[in-house]
């Protein structure tokens, strides 16, 4: 072709050369011009032909790679691929390392130091279909906000340098107080003023004598010390003696139950089959008591005579003369009275909820069972008090909300030197590392989304850089510590209980921790099993159904309400079940087994969610509340909620004792 394009020109030429009369000297100029011009596009175009084959190449290649990898590539993004300046191979070599990629759009071609594996691609297919199909792009532009805006987490990007730790350079007693100190299998809940510190753990004067000595020994190999920094090096050498002492001691964290998710489609029947499932549980706690001789089912109840039943509260109606209660079992409905004549069965009812399960002893007349006896599942008063043979603490916190504004970071970075060894005077030091748990009882994280307006509040506007936020500070914790975490309303699991564990694709920092253990809300674990001790059953569970139970039950918000979250614990715990109530909290309907009953009786009973710490016992169960790590929000301070952070109770699992330490002024 290029050939004869070059031969056609000679002919013109020859042309204008015969005819050079005929053709005024301008003329002749722009043709020969525009003949150069022609051979320049013939040659244009023999490149193009080059370069179109060679992007063929290219293409094949890479839609190949694509296909074998199960991949779709968008059309805009092969419309880009044909492009000179773009980097094939590269895209190539990403694309042989992926292991999720479903989808690639167009604008992940932007984020050449992209990491694929990062995100959660499946959701990312749906997110497009979603804004293809129903013309919904929320989702999917929420995605291409977090891929523009991605970047390799440094491990202390939150943590200011002035901050990080500055607390053990200070006076070591002045820092640190312990507001409370209760005996937890006796007291119900104690409110003591703060206690000095000379009332506090006072070790006795032959072992001071004895660290004295040891602290001038080591002093005195000290080279090059100035006498401006012997109290700093008197402190650091006290706190490497704790830490030899304290490191020996053991631990050990069972899983009993964490719940995971139902891998089913759910139906009508779901919900059937869980009231079934929990009032058949029920059935087996309460038919064993002596209260209830000659149990009935309801559709066999006939006559006038004394009856008792077991079944579920499907409604409950308070008038002038006495409380109804409509009681169902799997055979049938038979209405309760409760007259005011008895008060205490009456206060009884008065504190029944819709959907537990109770046990009915009564006259039966018309149809209708007159109450002699009402009767919760309980808990029994002869728990056996456990003590560990170690002296060894287990730390109980909540509602961290990191990434919050108002997150306390300074305050918690306090309690992470607390806990190690380095902070407080010699006493708090000491029962600092002899914490060898640490429960996060939910709401590590604020998350994002979870009300509205909830962005301005926001320090960490990504999920994912909220739990690296929170594992970054986590991991300055000594590592002997065993930390179990489990969710709340605030982080990125469903809200409906029981919520299962966090889920890797956000929290996996928190996931690559050695020492952390992440489990589901509600929760059982087994705490200390060593050395022939059974250890502790801990159940926690995050207590988002508090706050219904608090505005529906009268003598529950009347005795302190949100400020008394150990009476709500006590309240559910005589119900064996966490949220008994439907509507309470949104729940999954497990067919099999309803997850929030308390089957077995707890030694520890943990929860968050109120902000406020508090500590207490029932029957020789203890009760803490986690507190907080956040101060008063917009929306506390609507709804009159006054949080109290910073404070950790620490519970002895030797001597039973709690201490509440207190690091916010």
């Amino acid at each position: 072709m290029v050939e004869n394009s070059l031969d056609d020109s000679n002919i013109v030429d020859e042309t204008i050369k015969n005819s050079d009369e005929f053709i005024d000297l301008e003329q002749k100029e722009n043709l020969e011009s525009n003949l150069q011009n022609l051979d320049e596009t013939f040659l244009d175009l023999e490149d193009l032909k080059y370069d179109t084959e060679l992007n063929s190449k290219k293409l094949k290649d890479i839609i190949s790679s694509a296909i074998e990898k199960g991949i779709f590539l968008s059309p805009e993004v092969i419309d880009k691929l044909t492009q000179s300046d773009f980097d094939y191979e590269s895209f190539i070599e990403k694309l042989s390392q992926n292991q999720s990629l479903l989808y690639v759009d167009e604008s992940l071609l932007d984020k050449n130091d992209l990491d694929f594996d990062d995100l959660n691609w499946f959701d990312f297919d749906k997110a497009i279909v979603e804004k293809e199909v129903n013309n919904n792009p929320k989702l999917y532009d929420s995605f291409i906000e977090i891929i523009k805006n991605k970047s390799e987490f440094p491990v202390d990007k939150f943590l200011k340098k002035d901050e990080h730790r500055p607390f053990f350079d200070q006076d070591m007693d002045i820092s640190l107080d312990i507001v409370d100190h209760v005996q937890a299998n006796d007291v119900a809940y104690s409110n003591t003023p703060a206690l000095e510190n000379s009332q506090i753990g006072e070790k006795n004067n032959e072992s001071k004598k004895l660290k004295e000595k040891k602290i001038k020994e080591l002093s005195q190999n000290q080279k090059g010390g100035t006498q401006k920094n012997n109290k700093t090096e008197e402190s650091i050498i006290s706190n490497s003696l704790f830490s030899h002492e304290f490191e020996g001691l053991p631990s050990n964290v069972e899983v009993i139950s964490s719940y995971t998710n139902l891998d089913q489609k759910l139906d009508v029947q779901n919900f059937v089959n869980y009231y079934r499932q929990r009032l058949k549980t029920f059935v087996r706690m309460l038919s064993t008591r002596t209260e209830l001789q000659g149990l009935k089912s309801i559709n066999k109840l006939r006559g006038e005579s004394e009856v008792s039943i077991i079944g579920l509260i499907n409604n409950i109606v308070d008038t002038k003369n006495g409380i109804f209660i409509d009681v169902e079992d799997l055979t049938g409905v038979i209405r309760v009275i409760v007259t005011k004549d008895n008060e205490e069965l009456y206060n009884i009812a008065s504190e029944l909820v819709l959907d537990q399960a109770i046990g009915v002893s009564g006259f039966l007349k018309n149809n209708v069972i007159y109450a002699k006896t009402i009767l919760e599942p309980g808990v029994p008063n002869s728990i056996q008090v456990k003590k560990a043979k170690e002296d060894v603490n287990l730390a109980i916190i909540s509602d961290l909300h990191v990434g919050s504004k108002l997150f306390l970071e300074k305050e918690f970075m306090k309690f992470i030197d607390w806990i190690n060894g380095n902070y407080g005077n010699e006493t708090h030091r000491e029962l600092g590392l002899k914490t060898k748990y640490l429960i996060i009882a939910g709401d590590l994280v604020d998350g994002v989304g979870v009300y509205p307006g909830q962005k301005s509040e926001l320090k960490v506007t990504s999920i994912k850089e909220q739990y690296d936020y929170a594992a970054c500070l986590l991991s300055k914790i000594r590592k002997d510590v065993t930390i179990i975490i489990s969710p709340g309303n605030h982080d990125a699991v469903r809200l409906a209980e029981p919520q299962p564990a966090l889920d890797k694709d956000f929290a996996e920092s928190l996931y690559k921790m050695e020492n952390v253990i992440l489990v589901s809300n509600p929760s059982w674990l087994r705490i200390h099993n060593v050395d022939g001790f059974s250890g502790f059953k801990v159940l926690i569970y995050h207590g988002y159904s508090f706050d219904y139970y608090i505005r529906n039950i009268d003598s529950l918000r009347n005795s302190g309400g949100f400020d008394r979250f150990d009476l709500v614990m006590k309240f559910l715990l005589n119900k064996r079940h966490l949220s008994p109530s439907h509507g309470a909290t949104l729940f999954v309907p497990d067919p099999e087994k309803d997850p929030l009953v308390i089957e077995e009786v707890p030694d520890i009973f943990i929860v968050g969610h109120n902000h406020r710490p508090n500590v207490g016992s029932f029957n020789n169960i203890v009760l803490v509340s986690g507190g907080t790590w956040q101060l008063k929000t917009p929306f506390q301070e609507k709804i009159g909620h006054d949080p109290l952070p910073g404070r950790v109770p620490v519970f002895n699992l030797k001597t039973r004792k709690i201490n509440l330490l207190r690091f916010v002024e």
